[in-house]
């Protein structure tokens, strides 16, 4: 009996040992929140562990499955011609189809991040032939105004029916699914590892009050797109000539080019792109603010770079997002109203009362570590309640 979780990235595990050049282009909320499942999943009572993953490149190149054991995990690179997107996605499908076949069978667990293509096609029909038991975590969506969203919807549809259990990023994505299923859990974003203190403090002489340092840096990282509010935030900064602030910004997605044009004009803020780990730590350590534009209206797609931030000690200011209000982190969020122009209000407001220091910093860290801690436990609980039929 076997516990198999599908995903796209390549973990950290792996990384050093796969081909350099198929390093996975999946953004780092969702190799966040694999690792985290995957870690979870081996603190608990599953004996065999498979990770499986398309872990697709930027590369227009064609990869071989590839079979990694690393840590008591075994991890599977599906293979995959990478010519061009359609051909990339059919050949993973395919990759995926023979893969179900010859390895998911009648008692085995399986568990599948956001249940979309590729992976969501194969796990039906073998759901259909084998009676193997199917988790599916539920993340977030696309927007409607994206084609895959309804390219996605039937399918997802057809899993909701077949699957035996859920893991939801939110009260309001299990509510928005109308999970019945007595077995769902929900898990908001993809909890990293916590950061070492001891880096930020490298200096034993820094003044721990930060509004006395030259300049407050405000952060926003993750993927670029008008509902996740990046427009709306780079556009706000504008309205505040102030040259103590700066902005720095992370990540990409469909409007990369429109936020690159934008921060070209304004020389306090600064577009870094995608990073690899250690230098989103680099960033993220030295930032003072880290904002969550999201619109309201996404109400049911956690913003999981919330919890990225908080996982650092940092002051989280977000837009009043109903999921946040519903989760265990509304006492640590700093909340503005995007229509009245509360922006710059809180911004000043939290560095005037010395929220921002490295104290305060560190007393959030602690109090999300505990409450994260307790919350890993249930899902571990949750993952070995699975092994009860």
């Amino acid at each position: 009996m076997s516990f198999i979780f599908f995903g796209s990235s390549i973990p950290v595990d792996i990384v050093n040992i796969v081909q350099v050049k198929r390093a996975s282009s999946c953004t780092h909320a969702t190799l966040k929140r694999e690792s985290y499942l995957l870690n979870s999943i081996r603190s608990s009572r599953h004996d065999r562990i498979i990770f499986v993953t398309t872990g697709f490149s930027e590369e227009k190149a064609s990869f071989p499955t590839k079979v990694y054991f690393n840590q008591g995990v075994e991890y599977v690179l599906l293979g995959y011609n990478g010519r061009n997107r359609f051909i990339k996605y059919m050949s993973i499908m395919f990759s995926i189809f023979i893969w179900t076949v010859k390895n998911l069978n009648k008692g085995d667990y399986a568990c599948v991040y956001n249940f979309q293509l590729p992976y969501s096609l194969p796990l039906i029909v073998r759901k259909l032939f084998a009676r193997y038991n199917l988790t599916i975590d539920f993340e977030d969506f696309y927007n409607k105004r994206d084609m895959r969203y309804y390219v996605n919807l039937p399918l997802q549809i057809a899993g909701l029916k077949l699957a035996d259990a859920f893991i939801a990023s939110s009260p309001d994505m299990a509510s928005y699914l109308s999970l019945r299923s007595q077995k769902n859990i929900h898990i908001n974003g993809g909890y990293p590892d916590y950061p070492v203190l001891k880096n930020k403090n490298k200096n034993k002489n820094k003044n721990k009050n930060k509004k006395n340092t030259e300049y407050t840096t405000l952060l926003y990282s993750g993927t670029l797109s008008e509902p996740r509010g990046i427009l709306d935030l780079i556009n706000v900064f504008k309205l505040n000539k102030n040259h103590r602030y700066k902005l720095v910004i992370t990540g990409s997605g469909r409007i990369s080019d429109d936020v690159m044009n934008l921060c070209t004009t304004d020389k306090r803020i600064s577009y870094l792109g995608n990073l690899c780990q250690s230098d989103f730590n680099d960033i993220i350590l030295k930032a003072d603010i880290c904002i969550n534009p999201q619109w309201e209206s996404v109400s049911i797609n956690f913003p999981s770079k919330v919890t990225t931030y908080l996982s650092y000690g940092k002051l989280v200011l977000s837009t009043r997002h109903s999921a946040l209000y519903k989760s265990d982190y509304v006492d640590y969020i700093e909340f503005y109203d995007r229509s009245n122009n509360e922006f710059w209000e809180k911004i000043f407001y939290l560095v005037e009362n010395n929220s921002i220091s490295i104290q305060a910093e560190e007393r959030r860290m602690k109090l999300f570590s505990k409450l994260i801690s307790f919350k890993t436990e249930n899902l571990i609980n949750f993952i070995n309640t699975m092994l009860v039929k």
